[in-house]
C-alpha cells in the first residue's frame, strides 16, 4: 500500500462522498515531439487495483481513551486551535482513510471536463456558486466548476511552477473509499 497526501478541504470532500479524482503532476514533464510515446511508456505511479493510504493534518490529543490518540484537521472548524501536523509526517497508523484505484490516465491539465471538476470535490456555497480557493471565500463568479478547479490547483501547484496556465500533463486517478485501514 503507497501513501498519498490530501490537503484538509480535500479529505473533508472524500469523507462526504464528492471527492471521486485527483489530479497529480506528471514528473518529469515530457516535451518534444515524443510526447505521445513518452506517455506510452512512462509508468504510472499507481495502477486501477492499487490501495492507497491518506495522509492528512493530524495532531496527538493525550486524553483521548481509544487507541489512536489523534485528531484530524478536517474534523474541527478554522477556529480551532491545535498544533496541527504536516500530512506529510503522518504516520501510516493514524491513517483513517484508504482509497482504492479504479482507473489511471494523463492527459493535459486543462482537458478536464467540468465533470471531472466536480468529481476533485469542490465546495458548492448555498446559492450553488463554486468556491474560490484562493480568496479563501465564495466567489460569485464561479457559475463554473473548472473556475473553481482551477484556483484550487493554482493554490497549490502555482509555487511550485505547474500552474494552471502552463497547463501541464497530469495523472487523473479514479478512486472510490476502500473498507477499513489496512
Amino acid at each position: 500500500m503507497k501513501p498519498i497526501i490530501f490537503s484538509t478541504p480535500m479529505v473533508q470532500a472524500i469523507l462526504a462522498g464528492q471527492k471521486t479524482q485527483t489530479r497529480r503532476v506528471v514528473k518529469p514533464q515530457p516535451d518534444g515531439d515524443y510526447v505521445k510515446q513518452w506517455i506510452d511508456l512512462f509508468e504510472p505511479p499507481y495502477k486501477p487495483g492499487d490501495r492507497l493510504w491518506v495522509k492528512e493534518a493530524w495532531s496527538v490529543w493525550e486524553h483521548r481513551p481509544d487507541d489512536l490518540p489523534i485528531r484530524y484537521r478536517a474534523d474541527y472548524r478554522n477556529d480551532y486551535k491545535a498544533k496541527w501536523q504536516s500530512p506529510m509526517f503522518m504516520p501510516r497508523r493514524y491513517s483513517r482513510i484508504t482509497l482504492e484505484i479504479t482507473n489511471v490516465r494523463c492527459e493535459r491539465l486543462q482537458e478536464m471536463t467540468e465533470a471531472d471538476a466536480v468529481a476533485e470535490g469542490l465546495k458548492v456555497s448555498a446559492a450553488g456558486h463554486y468556491y474560490n480557493y484562493h480568496n479563501k471565500r465564495p466567489h460569485t463568479d464561479f457559475g463554473c466548476p473548472i473556475e473553481s478547479f482551477e484556483s484550487l490547483w493554482d493554490s497549490i501547484n502555482a509555487k511550485r511552477g505547474y500552474g494552471w496556465e502552463t497547463n501541464p500533463w497530469v495523472w487523473v486517478l479514479e478512486f472510490r473509499v476502500g473498507s477499513g485501514r489496512q
